[in-house]
């Protein structure tokens, strides 16, 4: 019984006959057993014949796998088909495609015939579309470590739409957890032997595709104007997820971008994608972007620290750095190159913030203040994003001048300010942040702080680590790197 096939009954004027002749033949090929045996230990039952299901044994030599017309007849001539092949090893293929009336030569009488890229003696379940998509349930894999699912399928009359592509029903595609309330059409691709749930993007009308192999595989891409896109990145964004697609063709790299929501998909032809694939200012990956593995000081060589601009620089300052470990996903959203230079600022301003603990140990040591009365307040790019009432109030109430960090005393009178440079090149980093130190000193609002502090940081996203250099200036104008001296406070000395 774990061996079935179907075997249809006909009337024949007042008695129904079953021709069962052939079926039992391959029966016994698959089986490897004589006839006589296959008849002896084989039993017959009468049942209701399973709607949408037919079941049958073949063998195929050539490319051409034969269905009998019985099976085809209890079908309802439905085509496409999807067949279950499983071989007498227990190997299972998935087959689709679309059958062809062939002449009768081996005493199956009326037979069908579809191509088929399998040789062998095969279990056969014929199923129609319907048949198969209402059996196959929910959907799901992993995509660059985001689950991707197909869910909620419901099939659709069976309308061809090109050569060998039909659109067989509905579905609702997941990523990342974000579904969309806009449901995706469900195609199948009997060349490719695939299944794919496609969602069509606002703007220029670029897919979002998630490929459904018979494997039971999933692979997702993005298509545009009949070019597939291979998924180069997936970064969480603040409305929902940036899929970031590249072709290379012809010697020639082309990329596209789609922003995946709740709403739907938009595409980077949507009036307002920017918007749309903007990172917050709250996502965990810019808030608290270093890892958790040991901070270092480290040397480094090469004419990284030598200024131009500022040779009263290069008297004081030394070639070491306090290396500290980014994130994973933290490096993976900056390396997409999707997030504006606000954003990217942001970040920068974040690894100070991590570490602002042992630079107010720096500056108790330095005012005599104890450090228990220091306070710092974040504005820089923070103050843009989080747009907090009573911080701008106390900007407006201290000037226009607003510093990345301002460190208050128990009087909130401004002891120290902060100025932040994250970059990927040392010497404009630092340039940038001293330029700004010596300008805020010239300015109504920090003319009286006792220290400036110019915090230059260098990202390697290969190596997933940035790289901080740290100098104080007084309100004289003397410049010392404070570099060793904070890390020495961050190892709690």
């Amino acid at each position: 019984t774990d061996k079935p096939f179907y075997a249809v009954p006909r009337l024949r004027g007042r008695q129904y006959e079953i021709n069962m002749k052939t079926q039992i033949r391959e029966l016994s090929n698959f089986l490897r057993m004589r006839i006589e045996e296959t008849l002896r230990k084989g039993k017959f039952w009468i049942a209701p014949a399973e709607e949408g299901k037919g079941r049958f044994y073949t063998k195929v030599t050539t490319r051409s796998l034969i269905i009998p017309g019985d099976i085809i007849e209890h079908l309802k001539q439905e085509n496409p088909l999807i067949l279950k092949l499983r071989d007498p090893e227990g190997t299972e293929r998935i087959l689709m495609g679309t059958w062809s009336i062939s002449a009768d030569k081996r005493g199956y009488g009326k037979y069908y015939v579809m191509r088929t890229p399998y040789k062998g003696s095969f279990h056969v379940e014929a199923m129609t579309v319907t048949k198969f998509l209402k059996e196959l349930g929910e959907l799901k894999g992993r995509i660059r470590e985001v689950e991707v699912a197909v869910k909620d399928i419901e099939p659709t009359p069976v309308e061809r739409i090109s050569q060998r592509v039909y659109r067989v029903g509905s579905c609702r595609i997941a990523i990342g957890g974000i579904e969309p309330k806009k449901r995706a059409d469900l195609l199948m691709d009997s060349r490719r032997n695939t299944f794919m749930a496609t969602l069509i993007s606002e703007g220029k009308g670029t897919e979002v595709r998630i490929d459904l192999t018979p494997k039971g595989e999933v692979d997702l891409c993005l298509g545009y104007r009949n070019r597939v896109y291979g998924i180069k990145d997936i970064v969480a964004v603040e409305k929902g997820i940036l899929l970031v697609g590249e072709n290379i063709s012809g010697g020639r790299v082309r990329t596209i971008e789609v922003v995946f929501t709740k709403e739907g998909a938009f595409d980077q032809y949507y009036p307002g994608f920017s918007d749309k694939k903007r990172i917050g200012y709250d996502d965990p990956r810019v808030v608290l972007p270093l890892g958790d593995r040991e901070t270092l000081i480290e040397s480094m060589s090469g004419d990284y620290f030598i200024l131009e601009e500022y040779l009263y620089i290069n008297k004081i300052i030394n070639n070491n750095v306090i290396k500290a470990n980014l994130k994973e996903k933290t490096v993976e959203a900056l390396n997409s190159r999707s997030l504006p230079a606000s954003i990217v600022g942001l970040v920068g301003e974040n690894i100070v913030k991590q570490n602002m603990t042992p630079l107010l140990r720096v500056l108790s040591q330095m005012s005599g203040i104890p450090v228990n009365e220091l306070e710092s307040e974040h504005y820089g790019e923070y103050i843009k994003y989080k747009k907090k009432l009573d911080a701008l109030r106390k900007v407006e109430q201290k000037g226009v001048e607003i510093a990345d960090f301002v460190i208050l005393d128990k009087h909130e009178n401004i002891i120290a300010f902060i100025e932040v440079s994250f970059r990927n090149n040392f010497k404009e980093a630092l340039e940038h942040v001293i330029e700004q130190v010596n300008r805020r000193f010239e300015g109504r609002v920090f003319k009286d702080s006792l220290y400036g502090i110019a915090v230059a940081i260098k990202h390697d996203y290969d190596r997933g680590v940035a790289f901080i250099k740290i100098l104080l200036r007084d309100r004289d104008g003397n410049w010392t790197d404070i570099t060793d001296l904070v890390y020495s406070k961050m190892r709690g000395e």
